[in-house]
């Protein structure tokens, strides 16, 4: 548990951003039907959440299932969540029957600052501690990133990816040091690194294999160290999956499937809307298309330069935090010229600095991360259509790259990086602080 202890050295910087990520988490509790949100008793919890709460294409299923429990989370992609947030849920019923309020919002709230900030010390510690910068310079690299739009959003939003961001980063700093050091990542570490990671989004556990695998180099492969450090850990969360989708999620859809049957007998609109959107999938299924949030006719250019280095990292000023599933263009350009002039800065800072990084292991270990997310999102096209809402799972990446720009430069050539970061943060502080502010208050 010392990796959890405050250093002397991160005190004060530990102090400003936890009560900036309070602060942020109040504003985002304050302005979003704070009245509607905390009502409790016999409602619809589903419909009074996912009708009003629209941000980016977060998902607000958390506030629901710790309103009244139900397994909302894809089981098989996310075989923990559910589980997790039963004890929370059973917490947010007592506080109901004490306040005579739905205590959701509050609940989980305090578990995204405190996740929030222990990534933040994780990334800073490693840009300290692996790559070896300077502490000023390790702290303005780690409030860059936390700078950008979808980071920033990661902190507020009641979804996943703070928890995943959390495990990663974690799982980084631990496997930085054991590279620097030359010994192994303990088997325990990694099972238990590897079953929360996947438990929140199977596919982090690829990351935490790569970890294991660049840290223990051949060992990784050993038969006994893929079956007692993955192996075990994978069956207990399949056990954890079949307990969901075969008993409680079975249940789950007979229920939901009966309810959409009425409301399709009293609601001939949504009945039309229902049939459309059952033909659409029918087709889709015939074309061979369809799997499940994955897209093969989205162009990668735009792409990458208005998602994913763009609204990752600015928001855009039109449609602002629309969900791309309901009134949302796939692609929204910016309305000012200067934003593409600050993404080409950041992406060709990101690109030199893994060029001045190139001979590292663990850069080579945290590239590998990247690679795999390009290659399920760009690639396979798993969840192309709004990739920045994973900003959360690769943009720490980011400033771990750019720290090696940091760690050759030397003189004025140091200090013109410095000036250049501190400029790039002041500038999106001032830019997404700003449309944040509009679209919360």
């Amino acid at each position: 548990m010392e990796i959890f202890k405050i250093k002397r050295e991160e005190r004060v910087v530990a102090a400003i951003v936890l009560v900036c990520l309070v602060a942020l988490n109040v504003m985002a509790i304050a302005g979003n039907h704070f009245e509607l949100f905390t009502r409790c008793g016999k409602l619809g919890y589903w419909s009074l959440f996912w009708n009003h709460y629209i941000v980016s294409g977060f998902d607000c299923y958390s506030y629901i299932i710790l309103s009244h429990w139900r397994p909302l989370f894809v089981a098989y992609r996310h075989p923990l969540l559910s589980l997790m947030l039963w004890p929370l849920s059973q917490l947010n019923n007592w506080l109901m029957g004490i306040t005579g309020h739905n205590c959701a919002i509050f609940i989980v709230a305090f578990f995204l600052v405190g996740l929030m900030f222990y990534s933040f010390l994780f990334i800073r510690r490693t840009l300290r501690e692996v790559i070896g910068l300077q502490g000023p310079d390790a702290t303005l690299l780690t409030v860059f990133l936390y700078t950008f739009s979808h980071i920033v959003l990661t902190a507020i939003v009641p979804d996943h990816f703070a928890l995943s961001m959390f495990i990663l980063t974690l799982t980084l700093y631990v496997a930085g040091r054991d590279l620097q050091k030359g010994r192994l990542m303990k088997g325990w570490k990694v099972a238990l690194y590897y079953f929360l990671a996947s438990g929140a989004t199977l596919t982090n556990g690829v990351k935490i294999f790569l970890a294991n695998w660049f840290v223990n180099g051949r060992k990784a492969w050993h038969w006994r160290n893929l079956l007692f450090t993955f192996g075990l850990p994978t069956l207990v969360l399949l056990g954890c999956y079949l307990f969901q989708e075969q008993g409680i999620v079975a249940e789950e859809m007979q229920k939901r499937q009966h309810i959409v049957e009425e409301k399709m007998k009293k609601d001939s609109t949504f009945a039309a809307r229902m049939k459309q959107q059952k033909r659409h999938n029918n087709v889709k299924m015939n074309e061979g298309k369809y799997l499940d949030s994955t897209y093969d006719d989205i162009p990668l250019m735009p792409t990458l330069v208005e998602n994913v280095f763009g609204e990752s990292i600015q928001l855009h000023d039109r449609y602002l935090l629309k969900d791309v599933g309901r009134n949302r263009p796939v692609f929204v350009g910016y309305s000012h010229w200067w934003n593409y002039v600050a993404e080409a800065i950041i992406v060709l800072l990101f690109l030199a600095g893994i060029w001045m990084g190139r001979r590292e292991r663990f850069l080579w270990l945290c590239l590998s991360w990247l690679a795999f997310d390009a290659t399920i999102h760009l690639v396979l096209g798993f969840a192309i259509i709004e990739p920045y809402i994973m900003t959360a799972h690769w943009a720490f990446i980011m400033p771990l790259a750019m720290a090696y720009l940091f760690r050759t430069a030397c003189g004025k050539r140091l200090w013109a990086l410095r000036t250049v970061f501190l400029l790039l943060t002041v500038y999106l502080i001032t830019y997404n602080g700003y449309w944040l502010i509009k679209f919360f208050c």
